[in-house]
């Protein structure tokens, strides 16, 4: 049928074949083999293709794509559980880390089924640990609001006859997708598992770490249950005993508060109560010598300094690690920020471009909200990606007690080119903070109140299919809307 609306013969119509040239102002016709030997090769043979190859290559990618469905499907119906001893304390601290109390990736790991009652996983750590299932207590590991990990409190009779999957569930709030136990074990005088003490709403467990100046180490040498009402100085001759020290020997002792983005060790007074001095269960206790001779000697005298010393250490090789880098964004006069939202200066680490954007009223929620954002998204080619691993660290720096840290991972694409925290705090904690705070008996007001954010990336790119090389990160401090 032609535009009229009349049927045609098309066996009066002959298909005609033409090529045409495109240049930058022209359009010419071509002869067919001129076109076919400029522009598609003319008599050149088109490479051979073996079947078989084909065939096999095919077959190979359905059978990784089938493991990977197999895998993700055991996946959801299994759970790890990587469990803490003693024996990876003594093992780790002061070798493989400092702060904290263990490294969780270096400890034992098993591999349950998430319907498994957590009675009849106690049979199999039994097996492999020795340790009679009525010498067990676990204890749950729980992530601080300061980014460290202690063991909180001891699993209920009630908790245990549940299966492990809902324990993940109860002990996962946001960080970890793994169980993190810690086995309390204690031996009997012939060295021999007895089953644990009963543990009142009164009794806290201490972790001690002991510091030697005159080395420059710092080792773990027990833990230790005591009252909250009672002093640090009634555990003295305890502690002399973990170390070694003769009964008369004078001890001075601290508490191992934080250790990111700043260390915070604190002297600890003997004479004041566990509860006045807030020590509560997993907290860690450095101790070492109060006299030490010839100490001017010493590079790090006490433990605080040496702490500080170590931090210092692991920043330098954080700088040299090409996968791992610091950003510092400075906020002044936090209150008096009028705009709905604000982006710091782009700074680049691994070749590439980044900032950080923050709604100080919230981004449509009561929370104040930070994003990383990937600073020059719109220049990138298509089918751009990048994976990010990072924590957002915010700090008042008028009062170092008022910090607030998260961490998250995400690949970066044209449609999500920015990712974050909507709910980072609740803006009545921001206001609380610049609504003065008293440190010394100084009254730091809300137009000198300041924010810190810090932000730590730990990144793998890939860009077309290949990995970009990193570089060092630019150090920077302004900010700007």
């Amino acid at each position: 049928m032609d535009a009229t609306g009349k049927d045609r013969d098309l066996s009066k119509f002959v298909l005609h074949l033409v090529m045409v040239k495109f240049d930058d102002e022209w359009v010419t016709t071509k002869d067919t083999q001129l076109a076919l030997e400029e522009q598609y090769g003319g008599e050149e043979e088109w490479p051979q293709t073996n079947p078989e190859h084909l065939r096999m290559s095919l077959m190979k990618e359905q059978e990784e794509k089938e493991e990977q469905r197999k895998y993700r499907a055991q996946a959801n119906l299994h759970t790890i559980i990587q469990v803490a001893r003693e024996e990876d304390l003594v093992d780790q601290i002061g070798k493989d880390i400092y702060f904290d109390l263990v490294d969780h990736e270096k400890v034992q790991r098993f591999r349950i089924q998430k319907q498994l009652p957590f009675t009849l996983f106690k049979e199999e750590v039994a097996r492999e640990f020795g340790v009679p299932v009525q010498c067990q207590r676990f204890w749950f590991w729980a992530k601080r609001q300061n980014n460290t990990y202690r063991p909180d409190r001891p699993l209920t009779p009630q908790e245990e006859a549940q299966p492990v999957g809902q324990l993940r569930a109860i002990s996962n709030k946001a960080y970890n997708a793994k169980l993190k136990l810690f086995l309390e074990v204690d031996l009997g005088l012939d060295q021999v598992p007895v089953s644990p003490p009963q543990k009142s709403e009164e009794d806290i467990l201490l972790f001690f770490k002991l510091y030697n100046p005159e080395k420059g180490e710092l080792r773990y040498v027990g833990r230790l249950f005591v009252k909250s009402y009672g002093r640090p100085i009634e555990i003295l001759p305890r502690l002399k005993e973990m170390a070694g020290f003769n009964q008369d020997e004078e001890l001075e002792l601290f508490e191992e508060i934080r250790f990111e983005p700043f260390v915070m060790c604190e002297h600890l007074d003997k004479k004041t109560s566990f509860r006045m001095s807030q020590i509560g269960d997993g907290d860690i206790i450095c101790f070492q010598k109060a006299r030490i001779d010839n100490e001017i000697e010493f590079r790090y005298p006490n433990v605080p300094s040496f702490l500080e010393y170590v931090h210092n250490r692991q920043q330098a090789m954080d700088e040299q690690n090409p996968t791992s880098w610091k950003y510092t964004w400075k906020i002044t006069n936090f209150t008096s920020l009028t705009q709905k939202k604000y982006y710091s200066e782009v700074f680049t680490l691994g070749d590439n471009a980044w900032r950080i954007l923050i709604f100080p009223k919230g981004n449509n929620t009561d929370h104040l909200s930070i994003y990383l954002d990937v600073a020059d998204s719109v220049e990138l080619p298509y089918g751009w990606n990048r994976s990010a691993h990072f924590r957002m660290i915010l700090v008042d720096q008028n009062n170092y007690g008022y910090s607030w840290i998260k961490e998250t991972e995400h690949n970066f694409n044209a449609r999500e080119s920015d990712w974050g925290f909507t709910t980072f705090i609740p803006l009545s904690e921001v206001r609380d903070s610049c609504n003065g705070v008293t440190t010394s008996d100084v009254l730091l007001y809300p137009s000198k109140f300041t924010f810190c954010v810090f932000f730590f990336l730990l990144f793998h790119q890939r860009f077309e299919g290949r990995t970009i090389p990193a570089c060092k990160p630019i150090d920077a401090s302004h900010w700007s809307a």
